[in-house]
């Protein structure tokens, strides 16, 4: 699960897919038509979900989304890895819609801000890669 930390947040309502669950904390991006929960292979996130709705939910709906106001803001997500302080600095990618994966540098959503612990970093929203 993924919460702000520092910097500057603003809310923001996204449409959202039909059946599809969205839990507070989910990382969330955009797939061109609605938002969706991140995944391993996540290229532009939005944000953090900041209310749930049920895959029994049916219809599309709305979900609050906390998004990054300027290069500031920072959010803290548990990690999945070998994470250490020698990381700081380093782009990485998801690992699935609440975790961080700090050896996967493949799509580089985030930037690793500050090690925690051995599984928990605080981490920046990276701009999408073009």
């Amino acid at each position: 699960m993924a919460r702000p930390k520092g910097g500057s947040w603003t809310s923001r309502w996204y449409r959202t897919k039909a059946s599809t669950a969205y839990a507070k904390g989910d990382f969330l991006m955009s797939d061109a038509t609605d938002i969706i929960v991140g995944t391993s292979a996540a290229t532009n996130l939005v944000g953090i979900c900041d209310t749930t709705k049920a895959a029994a939910d049916t219809g599309t709906g709305r979900v609050k989304v906390l998004c990054p106001r300027d290069k500031s803001a920072t959010l803290e997500a548990a990690t999945t890895g070998t994470f250490t302080a020698a990381l700081e600095g380093r782009r990485v990618d998801l690992s699935d819609g609440t975790t961080v994966a700090v050896t996967s540098t493949t799509y580089k959503v985030l930037t690793v801000v500050k090690f925690l612990s051995s599984t928990l970093g605080e981490f920046a929203i990276n701009d999408p890669i073009t």
